[in-house]
């Protein structure tokens, strides 16, 4: 199903819930007290819609003993589904029909699809919020496979349109690939003695042979570096509605520590320790990080004209002025903090961060920025053009000019930009490719600039 990107780097949890608390933080000021307001107040999406699971991925979709369909990703997906006012209906049918039917558009949506390049043509993907990795399953006693290496003539058993099968053929690993319609089918041939190995998500494969009492059967410990996987929710390519609302509803989940909950219930509270949980959100950490920051700038905005006016009011009213300056001291207080939270936000990531203003010249940076670029300490920041301070080339190693910018291009069209494929210049000359993201900053007087995240994405490249 699905299967593709390793789990993420460390501190990348602790990162989102220090944004959490950010929000949490500005929240709390007197007069300031945002409730969460629906993405698409214009359009409603319907109220229920039609998903499928699959019978057999334990612990993540599978069928109990009544027949009803269950799993951590079921479950999730209601969660955040019902969080935006949607209650799926749920199907059950094996992977390669109901990928199909969702393709077609028989089906809404899936709650646990593996993205990978081959199926970006017919899906649409919500942020992340699992990431596994493969392994190499082998019967007991087995000695000839010690290596990805030595699997080149033997039998590999994967299911049917799975991301395996799309991983074995992509990475050319053998050309004797025999397709079963599930995982347990698979399982049950290779103890068998059937066919040489079985490739599939470790933790998945692990639980189903537990299930199915097979002994004969064990992982190797060889690293499938190519075989990571970032799990998501899919919606048919082009509903852009049903998975904005999806991935409101997974931000809404995390926030409220509903995904913490269903996770405990799935694996148990050391389950982070086992898969590194606390990489999860990576990539929505990428696109949460500039959009908080936003949000933050405008609050102390707002805030600041609020002390304003209540101090041009203290003028006409002598008989609460000094209630009303505690109230701006505790307010400029927590000015003070929720810009302090905004700067230690920014130094506790990994990504490089840049603001622009709309002629492209840096307004700030966090110290990643400076770290990945080696930028001297006495060269002037504030000001410079981002181009200069990043040597920003094209994926090929030409200039890049303004027209083709993606930086310059958040600013033009008013939206946000991505692309994994720039080229960035260190302060000695040394080049690197880099992922990054970009978001204008949106004022009550317009577009003010951009937000820019980026990270070192070379060894991914090579």
């Amino acid at each position: 199903m699905k299967r593709k990107t390793k789990t993420l780097h460390h501190n990348k949890w602790k990162r989102f819930l220090f944004t959490i608390l950010l929000i949490r933080a500005l929240g709390v000021i007197p007069g300031y007290s945002h409730a969460p307001s629906p993405v698409f107040s214009a359009e409603k999406y319907p109220d229920s819609i039609t998903i499928a699971s699959e019978p057999d991925y334990p612990p993540y979709c599978f069928v109990d003993k009544e027949g009803n369909p269950q799993g951590f990703a079921v479950e999730l997906f209601k969660a955040a589904a019902e969080a935006v006012g949607i209650y799926p209906t749920i199907k059950i049918g094996i992977w390669n029909r109901i990928k199909q039917d969702l393709a077609e558009g028989t089906l809404q949506a899936l709650p646990l699809v593996g993205r990978t390049p081959e199926r970006e043509k017919d899906f649409d993907f919500t942020m992340p919020y699992l990431s596994l990795h493969g392994a190499i399953f082998v019967k007991n006693g087995t000695t000839a496979i010690q290596s990805t290496d030595d699997l080149k003539d033997k039998e590999i058993i994967v299911m049917r349109g799975d991301n395996a099968e799309e991983f074995v053929i992509r990475e050319k690993i053998t050309s004797k690939i025999i397709t079963t319609n599930t995982f347990e089918e698979a399982f049950r041939l290779l103890a068998a003695g059937k066919h040489d190995a079985v490739i599939t998500q470790h933790v998945m494969g692990s639980v189903l042979l537990k299930e199915l009492s097979i002994k004969n059967v064990k992982s190797l410990d060889i690293p499938l570096p190519e075989f990571r996987q970032d799990f998501c929710f899919a919606v048919r390519k082009g509903d852009t509605l049903l998975l904005s609302l999806l991935n409101e509803g997974l931000s809404v989940i995390i926030a409220n520590n509903t995904y913490e909950t269903i996770r405990n219930k799935w694996f148990g509270p050391e389950y982070e320790k086992k898969i590194a949980f606390g990489e999860l959100l990576k990539n929505a950490l990428l696109i949460i990080i500039p959009i908080l920051i936003l949000a933050g700038s405008i609050m102390i905005f707002l805030m600041r004209i609020e002390i304003r006016r209540k101090t041009q009011k203290i003028n006409l009213e002598i008989a609460e002025r000094n209630a009303t300056l505690e109230e701006l001291n505790k307010k400029q207080i927590i000015i003070q903090e929720s810009e302090e939270k905004i700067r230690l936000l920014l130094n506790s990531t990994a990504e490089g961060i840049f603001g622009i203003d709309i002629h492209g010249n840096c307004t700030f940076y966090n110290n990643a920025a400076i770290r990945f670029l080696d930028i001297p300490k006495n060269r002037k920041i504030i000001g410079a053009n981002i181009h200069t301070l990043t040597g920003h080339k094209n994926g090929n190693g030409t200039p890049c000019n303004t027209e083709d910018c993606i930086i310059y291009q958040s600013i033009t069209r008013k939206k946000g930009t991505h692309s994994d494929n720039e080229i960035f210049e260190r302060s000695d000359g040394i080049s690197f490719f880099t992922e990054l993201f970009s978001y204008p900053i949106f004022t009550e007087n317009g577009i003010s600039g951009a937000v820019v995240t980026f990270k070192d994405i070379t060894q991914r490249k090579k």
